[in-house]
């Protein structure tokens, strides 16, 4: 993967993994039609001329409560499994994912969990 682009890095990345779960950087326009969707968020980080030190917001929807947990769990551990499989990433820490109100209020699938997530990348 060339980009260091972290946003677009972990879109692609847990695109590839979770198969059918659309994942994007905003709500779908085609949400209302889907069961379960992650979005990736930016939010901060720090940046030189050799890393880059993003932090991100990984919001995970599904249709229920358990679903969007369960998701946001398997998010979780996909990104802790990050440096192993994308030679760039050299470590990944997440948060526990905890029940995000405001996301919920803007979901059509109505439930979501929140993975708070920080980065090295190696550019």
């Amino acid at each position: 993967m060339a980009t260091t682009d972290p946003v677009r890095r972990v879109r692609a990345y847990l695109a590839a993994e979770l198969g059918g779960t659309k994942v994007a950087t905003e709500v779908p326009s085609e949400a209302s039609g889907l069961s379960t969707y992650v979005v990736v968020n930016p939010n901060g980080g720090t940046e030189s001329d050799f890393l880059d030190l993003p932090s991100l917001l990984l919001d995970c929807h599904a249709s229920t409560d358990v679903h969007a947990y369960d998701l946001a769990r398997q998010v979780a551990a996909l990104m802790r499994a990050m440096p192993d499989r994308d030679p760039f990433v050299s470590h990944v820490s997440t948060d526990a994912p905890y029940r995000n109100g405001w996301a919920r209020s803007t979901t059509p699938a109505g439930h979501c969990y929140s993975v708070p997530c920080d980065m090295t990348i190696n550019k």
